[in-house]
């Protein structure tokens, strides 16, 4: 344990500290991510233009 962060004892190894946020992950249908990628490039566009 790290005792200068004791509510992250991933803090010093990555892999952990990814694995434990995949856990909590929600995974993304096909339809959700194209509409999620769609948003994403409409805003991308809008920022263009301004």
């Amino acid at each position: 344990m790290n005792p200068k962060n004791p509510q992250n004892p991933f803090a010093k190894d990555p892999e952990a500290e990814l694995a434990r946020r995949l856990k909590y992950a929600q995974p993304l249908t096909r339809e959700e991510f194209a509409k999620r990628l769609e948003e994403i490039r409409k805003k991308a566009k809008r920022s263009e233009n301004d």
